[in-house]
């Protein structure tokens, strides 16, 4: 037995879902025939699961601030709609970042290196 609890109903709600779940079982063991007098064994179990879910992206859009920021990316740390890199993204940045530090740094020891020689 399973039942969907209506949350999308009312519209203070409508970011949330949840499920719940029921289930049940039992087993009837009879005595053996040639003990009858132990009588029968009868168990049962039940078993109760609550899901729930929580839409964060429709809560922000419900506080104008936070609809705001959401939509827009200015906020600071960016948005749901800010551009993303990738990893390999960035490490071809910073490979590159290393490179023209590299090439800066030879340019330096260049230049003092002629200095010491008095050549400019």
């Amino acid at each position: 037995l399973s039942y969907k609890i209506p949350f999308d109903k009312l519209p203070l709600t409508n970011w949330i879902t949840a499920n719940v779940k029921m289930r049940s079982s039992y087993d009837w063991m009879r005595a053996p025939l040639a003990l009858p007098e132990l009588g029968n064994t009868v168990q049962n179990a039940r078993n109760f699961t609550v899901n729930g879910q929580v839409n964060m992206v429709t809560l922000y859009n419900k506080v104008g601030l936070l609809r705001k920021i959401n939509n827009d990316g200015r906020g600071g740390r960016g948005g749901r709609n800010a551009p993303q890199q990738n990893r390999a993204d960035k490490g071809k940045e910073k490979e590159k970042d290393k490179k023209d530090g590299d090439e800066k740094d030879k340019d330096k020891d260049e230049k003092e290196k002629k200095k010491r020689e008095g050549v400019h």
